[in-house]
C-alpha cells in the first residue's frame, strides 16, 4: 500500500511540475502560446493543414501552409491575416463560417507562420508574390465553390485589395478589416518596431479601445522581441519594397465590390482612413464596429464574428445611381453600428500583440 501511495504521490508531483513548467513557459512566451492556440483552434473547427509547393513569379519555389475545410454550399472565403501574424488569427471565425456553409481557407502569408522563407530579409514583393501564387493556384481549380470572397485584416486587407485589383475576374467580393492599400502614417510616438516596453505599450494602446484592459508587462516585453526578430522586423529590413504596392489614387478601376468592417477605436491608422477607402473605391460600404480597435478578432471576437456573417449574408454592395438617374435602390452606405466588448483578458492582448 505504501508503495502504491508513494507511486501516486510521485505521479501527482510530476503532474504539478509539468503544469508549473508549462505556465512558466507560457508566461515567457505569450505570443508563441497565442500562435499555438490559434492553430489548434483552426483544427478544432474542422480545417485541415495543407502544404503547397509553389513557383513564384520570379521563378523561385516556396512552401505555403494553409488550413482548409468546409463543403462550400455558400461559396469560398479566403482569410488573409495581418503583418506578424499567421492563419490562426482567424480561429474565432473559422467554425462559424464553415458551419454557415462556406468553404474556409486561411493561409500563412510568406515569411509568416510556417510558410517560406523562414528567415532572412522579407521584402514585400516576396509576400505579395507568394500570396498571388497561392491564390492563382487555389482558385484555378474547377471545384472551387463560388462566389469567392477575400477577407483581409490590416496587411491582409492590403494584399486582398492588390490581388482583386489585378484579378477581378476571379474574385466576387472583398471584405477589408481595419486595413487597405492606401498610405497611412502612424501617430507620433507609435512605432511598429518598439525598442522597449514603453514603446510597445504605446503601439498597443493605439490599436485598442481606451477602455480595454492594460496589456501585461510580460506580453509587452515579448512584443518588443517579436517585432524586432519576427516577420515585421524582416519586412522592415527592406522598407523600399512597400512603395510599389501603395495604391493611393489608383482604385478608380477597382471592379470588385467591397465591404469595409472597421473597428472605430483604431488609432493606429489615421483618423478617417476608412472614409478615404470609401471615397476611392467605386463600390464600397462601411460597417462600423464601435468600441473595438485594430484587431476585432481578438478585442471583440463575438461581435466581429456576428457582423462578418451578417455582411456575407447581404447582397454585395452595388454602385450608387448618379444624381440625375432616379432609382428605388437604397444607397450602399453605412450599416448600423455593432458594439463590441472592450475589457479583454490577457489572452486577447497576447493575440493582438502579434498582428498589424
Amino acid at each position: 500500500m505504501k508503495r502504491v501511495l508513494i507511486g501516486v504521490g510521485l505521479l501527482v508531483l510530476i503532474g504539478v511540475g509539468i503544469a508549473v513548467g508549462f505556465l512558466l513557459w507560457m508566461r515567457g512566451n505569450p505570443i508563441e502560446m497565442g500562435v499555438w492556440i490559434g492553430r489548434k483552434g483552426l483544427e478544432d473547427a474542422g480545417l485541415h493543414r495543407q502544404v503547397d509547393e509553389l513557383t513564384l513569379g520570379d521563378g523561385t519555389t516556396s512552401q505555403i501552409v494553409s488550413y482548409e475545410g468546409g463543403f462550400g454550399e455558400l461559396g469560398t472565403v479566403v482569410l488573409l491575416h495581418g503583418a506578424g501574424d499567421q492563419a490562426g488569427a482567424w480561429r474565432v471565425v473559422a467554425r462559424p463560417l464553415r458551419e454557415a456553409g462556406w468553404r474556409v481557407i486561411a493561409l500563412d502569408a510568406p515569411g509568416h507562420g510556417d510558410s517560406d522563407p523562414a528567415d532572412g530579409p522579407l521584402p514585400f514583393d516576396k509576400v505579395v508574390g507568394g500570396v498571388t501564387a497561392f491564390l492563382d493556384t487555389e482558385l484555378a481549380a474547377d471545384d472551387v465553390p463560388e462566389p469567392v470572397v477575400l477577407v483581409g485584416h490590416s496587411m491582409g486587407a492590403w494584399l486582398a485589395s492588390y490581388y482583386a485589383l489585378d484579378r477581378a475576374d476571379t474574385i466576387d467580393r472583398v471584405v477589408l478589416v481595419n486595413g487597405g492599400p492606401l498610405r497611412s502614417t502612424p501617430p507620433e510616438g507609435v512605432s511598429l518596431m518598439p525598442a522597449d516596453r514603453e514603446e510597445a505599450r504605446a503601439v498597443m494602446a493605439a490599436m485598442r479601445d481606451p477602455s480595454a484592459a492594460p496589456v501585461p508587462d510580460f506580453v509587452l516585453d515579448d512584443v518588443v522581441e517579436h517585432m524586432r526578430d519576427g516577420a515585421v522586423g524582416r519586412m522592415f529590413a527592406a522598407p523600399e519594397s512597400f512603395e510599389p504596392y501603395v495604391l493611393d489614387g489608383q482604385l478608380g478601376g477597382f471592379a470588385v465590390p467591397v465591404d469595409v468592417i472597421w473597428g472605430m477605436s483604431d488609432r493606429y491608422f489615421e483618423i478617417g482612413y476608412e472614409k478615404r477607402l470609401l471615397a476611392e473605391l467605386p463600390v464600397a460600404r462601411l460597417h462600423p464596429l464601435e468600441t473595438c480597435g485594430h484587431v476585432p478578432t481578438t478585442e471583440c471576437p463575438a461581435s466581429f464574428t456576428e457582423l462578418l456573417l451578417e455582411v456575407l449574408a447581404l447582397p454585395a454592395p452595388i454602385a450608387e445611381p448618379s444624381m440625375d438617374e432616379p432609382s428605388d435602390v437604397e444607397p450602399s452606405v453605412d450599416e448600423p453600428p455593432v458594439s463590441g466588448p472592450s475589457g479583454e483578458a490577457e489572452a486577447s492582448a497576447t493575440a493582438e500583440a502579434s498582428t498589424l
